[in-house]
């Protein structure tokens, strides 16, 4: 629903930026729907409509990227 894997969910939940798990069972925990929504809403919010952020640009490397032989020459440079 909020497209982040569990462990950065976890995280979130640990440093407080997202609403704690209910326990459902003894063994399975959930998150309130109510509660998540107003999280969305609140991240959204936080956002004025029409700011734009800085795109992000790779470096690149100075060079030429050159691919691994499959069968390199043997030692001494010995023809075929």
């Amino acid at each position: 629903m909020i497209g982040v894997s569990r462990t950065t969910l976890w995280r979130m939940v640990q440093a407080g930026t997202f609403p704690p798990p209910v326990r459902i069972t003894e063994r399975n925990r959930g998150f309130l729907l109510e509660a998540v929504e107003a999280w969305m809403k609140a991240r959204t919010d936080a956002t004025p409509v029409g700011l734009s952020m800085a795109p992000v640009r790779r470096q690149r490397r100075a060079g030429r990227v050159v691919a691994p032989t499959l069968f390199p020459e043997p030692a001494g440079g010995a023809a075929r």
